[in-house]
Parts: C-alpha cells; sequence; structure tokens
C-alpha cells in the first residue's frame, strides 16, 4: 500500500497539531485546577475568619446585652423602690382621710339608723297587729266554712248509711230529724 507524500505530511502535521492543542489543553487544565485549589484555600480562610470574627461580635453583642440588662434591673429597682415609698405615704394620707369620713358619717348614719329603726318599729307594730287580726278573721271563716262542707258530706254520708240500713221502713223526713240531731250533737261535742 502506498500512501500519497502529500497526504502523509498532511497526516503528521494533523497529528503535531493536535498534540500541540492537547498539551495546551492540558497546560490550562492544570493552571485551572491551581487556581481553583487557591480559590479554595482563599474560601477555606475567608469562610474561618468570617466566622471569627462573627464569635467575636456575637461575645460583644452579649457583653452589651448584660450591661444593658443589669442597668435596666438597677432602674427597675429604683424605680419600684421609689413608687413603694410613694404609694405608702400616699396609702397612709388616704387611711388618716378614710378615717375621719369614715368616723364623721358613722354618727350621722347612726343617728338617722335609730330614728329610722323606732319608726320602723312603729310601724311593724301596727301593721303586723292588723295582719295578725287579718289572719285570725280568715281563719275562723275558713273553719266555719269547712266544719259546714264536712257536716254537709256528714249529713249525705248517713242518709246514704240510714237508707241502706233502714231501708223504707222510716220516712226521709225522720231520717233528716234524726241526722239534724246527730250532727247537732256531734257539733256541741265539737265544740264544747
Amino acid at each position: 500500500m502506498y500512501i500519497n507524500p502529500a497526504l502523509y505530511i498532511f497526516l503528521v502535521a494533523a497529528i503535531i497539531l493536535l498534540s500541540i492543542i492537547l498539551v495546551s489543553l492540558l497546560i490550562s487544565y492544570l493552571a485551572t485546577v491551581r487556581r481553583l485549589s487557591k480559590l479554595e484555600e482563599k474560601e477555606g480562610d475567608l469562610y474561618d475568619d468570617a466566622k471569627k470574627k462573627q464569635r467575636e461580635e456575637i461575645l460583644r453583642a452579649e457583653d452589651v446585652a448584660r450591661r444593658i440588662i443589669e442597668d435596666a434591673k438597677s432602674a427597675r429597682e429604683d424605680i419600684e423602690n421609689s413608687l413603694n415609698s410613694a404609694l405608702t405615704k400616699k396609702s397612709d394620707e388616704l387611711a388618716q382621710t378614710f378615717s375621719k369620713q369614715a368616723s364623721a358619717a358613722n354618727e350621722s348614719t347612726l343617728a338617722k339608723y335609730k330614728a329610722m329603726s323606732d319608726e320602723t318599729l312603729k310601724y311593724a307594730e301596727t301593721h303586723f297587729a292588723e295582719e295578725f287580726e287579718k289572719i285570725n278573721k280568715e281563719l275562723a271563716e275558713y273553719k266555719k266554712s269547712q266544719i259546714t262542707k264536712i257536716d254537709n258530706n256528714i249529713y249525705k254520708l248517713l242518709l246514704n248509711i240510714s237508707k241502706i240500713a233502714f231501708g223504707q221502713s222510716i220516712s226521709i223526713t225522720q231520717h233528716e230529724e234524726l241526722i239534724t240531731q246527730a250532727l247537732e250533737e256531734a257539733q256541741k261535742d265539737l265544740h264544747g
């Protein structure tokens, strides 16, 4: 097999050119890898520095916050103490004022209460006496009506009993007279 020398030169040149391109790509790749590793180192250093600064800022902020809290507690205690003393003083003044007013009001109220109590007692005595008398009258009327009802029921009961017991041998007027007599005797025994 025979290869044309121009083609052979062209193929060799193409291989050399491809080799040069591959070597330049390899060098470029290695340079990029070195730059990336340097960037990663710098990034790690920057990250560590940022963490360190962040911790320092947090510690400073905590210190400032502690001081603010301590100052606030101290101010609160001072305010509470001054308020407590002012409240104690004011409550003592109010207690004295109320005591004086209560004493004066108590005296006038007792006088008014005694006058009202006397009037109420007089009214209650007369009113209760009237009510008691009224209730006694109502009870007497009620008792009388109940006795009348009982008498009527006894009369009817005795009439029915005597009809059954005596049959037709005694006339109704005789029954009525006997019952009336029995009722009158029962009333006398009941009342007397």
